[in-house]
């Protein structure tokens, strides 16, 4: 068995921290650019290490439909709501430009 140590309490507790901000964070921005309803609690949180999309994944739990989980492009997390909104819109613009192109 190893004996070394791999974790301090400073360093779990910084992780801890910074894991129980970006849940809060979550539940600020899933509204805006998931399906996420106000029934669903996050359960968890992980990172998807894509290097071309980089996502973050929250698994979520209600009693209508169970276990769930929805996708956040990583960049979201460091943006305000007001730059989300305004990323979302532009992708919606971009998406209904290359419906169009099809039709």
């Amino acid at each position: 068995m190893d004996k070394t140590k791999r974790y301090t309490i400073n360093g779990l507790l910084k992780f801890f921290k910074t894991l129980s901000s970006l849940k809060e964070k979550a539940y600020e921005i899933a509204p805006l650019c998931t399906n996420i309803t106000s029934r669903e609690e996050i359960t968890g949180i992980w990172f998807d290490e894509d290097v071309n999309d980089p996502m973050v994944g929250i698994g979520v739990w209600s009693q209508d439909c169970g276990n769930d989980a929805y996708w956040i492009p990583l960049e979201y997390f460091t943006m305000t709501v007001d730059e989300i909104e305004e990323a979302m819109r532009k992708k919606s613009k971009r998406q209904k430009r290359r419906i169009k192109r099809r039709t």
